[in-house]
């Protein structure tokens, strides 16, 4: 079992008010297999750090690394690190997984083994009452991104929470840029893109909220100086140059 496992990587940084709705959907995840839980308290200074150990206590394989605030790619990171199954499933923490998102997403990736990472699709929220988590994804139809760094170069094409990717694959390619402030995914997206396919599941499996009170996403012009560090180092290595004159060049990429 534990060959198939998934590792829950969770970074938290003050989200009292979306922990206890996170965590219960991720204890809601479908599936027969391994599973462990990480939590990366990032120096929280509101109730997040007690949230987490009063409604994780118990939980098998659950673990809460504590650390002082280092950044959300730091915290990332760190638990990319600490996770010990051969896949990893990220959740920000106020972001809601869908009941079958962590089963569909790896039963796609077992089925192709060039495969580095799969996603699915977000459902956007302003209230989460009434959301469907419950919803069978098994017959969802997956499709092959058989180039992903040209659709990632294009936009960061899906958010934590939507995706499941390959442990080994993330830890070496060196994780998150930690010395972005925000766009620690796109990072990883970008680096990851050059070493195999990526998987797109016809789906939602993650439902996030519009507003969230201190978001980093809502830092624009940080994001947008974020982006492009992203994309020019993760362009680097490779041959990221010729790709770019390609890419340019294609009426495609217009």
């Amino acid at each position: 079992m534990t060959e198939n496992g998934v590792s829950f990587v969770v970074p938290v940084y003050n989200k009292a008010p979306w922990l206890a709705g996170v965590l219960d959907r991720i204890a809601a995840q479908r599936g027969a297999f391994a599973r462990e839980f990480v939590f990366v308290d990032d120096g929280s200074t509101d109730d997040s750090l007690a949230i987490l150990k009063a409604r994780t206590a118990g939980w098998p394989g659950g673990r809460i690394v504590e650390q002082a605030n280092r950044g959300v790619a730091h915290a990332t990171n760190r638990g990319l690190a600490a996770a010990r199954m051969p896949l990893v499933k990220l959740c920000d923490a106020d972001d809601l997984l869908a009941d079958g998102a962590t089963e569909a997403l790896r039963a796609a990736l077992l089925k192709c083994p060039d495969a580095v990472l799969a996603f699915g699709g977000l459902v956007k929220y302003d209230d989460s009452t009434g959301l469907e988590f419950g919803a069978d994804l098994s017959g969802a139809e997956v499709e092959v991104v058989a180039d992903p760094l040209r659709m990632t170069i294009r936009n960061c094409p899906f958010i934590p929470a939507q995706c499941l990717m390959q442990a080994a694959v993330a830890r070496e390619v060196g994780g998150c840029d930690e010395r972005l402030r925000t766009c620690q995914d796109y990072s990883l997206w970008l680096r990851m893109a050059w070493r195999g396919s990526f998987l797109r599941i016809e789906a939602p499996v993650a439902f996030w909220p519009r507003k969230a009170p201190g978001r980093l996403s809502d830092l624009h012009a940080t994001v947008a100086r974020d982006t492009v560090v992203a994309l020019r180092d993760g362009l680097r290595g490779g041959g990221g140059a010729n790709y770019l004159r390609i890419y340019a060049a294609t009426p495609a990429a217009v």
